[in-house]
């Protein structure tokens, strides 16, 4: 049986002609196919305009899947690849309406769409890595802005007494929620229930109790008196959308929003991207991930709904910490969560001058306090070099670096021991010896001493006229330049 053999090294798909006057070379319609371009294989045989399978597209992972009552996914917005690390960066929005989230009826929060009433509102920025022949992913940052569900998915037990007023309310789970989010509380005539003054909404400032232990207790930023039981669905807003990925263009249309490949860069360890509408933004990949991503060690789970927290290089070392290792965030409207702030690149002027306030010690109380200690130990006089732990009195803010002059009380001859704080324990320090005065002997042992921190050099070493002297003539030295120029 004769073999019919066609080869396609035009490599060019024509669709104008009729299939039967097709030249040759040339191919009338293909799917998923590659012209080979290669001299031959190890048999020798020619392989040039040979069509070969192209592989197709699989489905490596599912980005935040942010669903609202009508049935829309959240969708990627944005991406681009790191062709240096082999890595891909895919942006997600959420499905948020035209007119926000508070145009979410409470009907529509009852009803929900495939029997699921509980929404979390989240938009996400998630990395795809290829190792070897797998794929290895991780969440590089997760904004999550709000909860909206019914009265059964957010809370099972109420005040007691609302009528007496209430400032906490326990919630199912309070992991949920962040600090700062706004609660509306919705009735069966969509009626909101809380306030806080001529505000439909109360927020919330610390999620945990006085300990912080229990996380299903919400304090609110103002007493409440409404029975939450009326109520029947429930939204949770926070007002700051951090990654301001908007899913609609804002036509009547509703288009998906893109954003192009061409606004988004990676610099080092920097992804940085502006959609022409908000704030240019730009993210530390490092920090973000440590942040996000279980592999951080800081967060514990994530599914697209847990918020990103603030990390930051612990001093003097490069570990990476939350900010509440850091800083106490227990205190009411604090949290460790990330905000625009952090990731914009256009920082914010400041609102007020700077006040200064000069003084010329930094530590007043610590000049001029008793100490009782005996620099002589085991019969030998201290030398320079040598360390000695001293307890210092509680009123004493020592630190380390400190350098203080022990002079003797109660002898003929002065005698000055000078050393520096090396390392602190509470009360106690352990100091280097400096300088000891010759006058230190056997004989002359003293231990009672009167001590003075060594105050370093003043910030500002003239005075304010001095300052203003300075300035003048520096600009009457120019105005004269000026002068003589012309």
């Amino acid at each position: 049986m004769p073999q019919i053999k066609q080869n396609f090294s035009g490599a060019k798909m024509n669709k104008d002609l009729d299939e039967r006057i097709v030249p040759k070379g040339q191919y009338r319609d293909a799917l998923n196919i590659k012209i080979s371009t290669s001299d031959g294989d190890a048999t020798g045989i020619g392989n040039v305009g040979t069509a070969q399978n192209l592989e197709g597209n699989r489905k490596i992972l599912t980005t935040s899947t942010t669903i609202d009552y009508n049935g829309k996914k959240s969708k990627i917005v944005a991406s681009i690849s790191d062709e240096g690390d082999d890595k891909a960066y895919f942006f997600t929005a959420a499905p948020v309406p035209l007119e926000g989230i508070e145009s979410i009826t409470h009907t529509a929060i009852v009803a929900g769409y495939d029997g699921q009433t509980e929404m979390q509102w989240a938009d996400s920025i998630r990395s795809v890595e290829t190792v070897g022949s797998e794929e290895a992913s991780k969440w590089v940052f997760v904004d999550k802005f709000a909860v909206t569900g019914t009265k059964a998915d957010t809370m099972n037990t109420f005040p007691s007494s609302p009528a007496d007023g209430y400032t906490q309310i326990t919630v199912i789970d309070g992991t949920k929620y962040r600090v700062g989010m706004r609660i509306y509380a919705l009735d069966t005539n969509g009626v909101n229930l809380l306030s806080d003054g001529d505000k439909p909404y109360v927020e919330i400032i610390r999620i945990g109790d006085a300990n912080g232990s229990n996380l299903n207790v919400l304090t609110l930023a103002k007493q409440q008196t409404a029975d939450l039981n009326n109520a029947v669905a429930f939204k949770f807003i926070h007002p700051e959308r951090v990654l301001e990925f908007d899913y609609y263009k804002g036509d009547i249309f509703e288009t998906i929003n893109i954003i192009p490949t061409a606004s988004i860069d990676i610099l080092d360890n920097l992804l940085l991207w502006s959609d022409g509408k908000h704030e240019p933004k730009k993210i530390n990949i490092d920090r973000s991930i440590a942040g996000t991503d279980p592999s951080g060690g800081i967060v514990t789970s994530q599914d697209g709904t847990t918020h990103t927290k603030l990390c930051v290089n612990l001093p003097k070392q490069d570990d990476l910490v939350s900010v509440s290792d850091l800083e106490y965030t227990l205190l009411n409207g604090l949290s460790d969560d990330i905000k625009k702030e952090h990731i914009t690149v256009i920082k914010k002027a400041p609102v007020s001058p700077p006040n200064i306030e000069v003084k010329s010690a930094d530590r007043d109380l610590d000049q001029d306090f008793p100490i009782f200690f005996n620099f002589i130990q085991d019969n030998l006089l201290p030398t320079p070099g040598d360390t000695r732990i001293i307890t210092f009195p509680d009123v004493i803010n020592f630190r380390v670096d400190d350098v203080f002059s022990f002079d003797a009380s109660n002898v003929v001859n002065p005698i000055t021991i000078r050393l520096k704080v090396i390392e602190k324990n509470n009360n106690e320090g352990t100091v280097e010896i400096l300088f000891v005065d010759s006058d230190l002997t056997q004989d002359t042992n003293p231990n009672n001493w009167i001590v003075n921190l060594e105050t370093r050099p003043p910030f500002l070493k003239l005075s304010l006229v001095d300052l203003l002297i300075d300035i003048n003539m520096k600009i009457m030295n120019i105005l004269a330049f000026h002068l003589f120029q012309n």
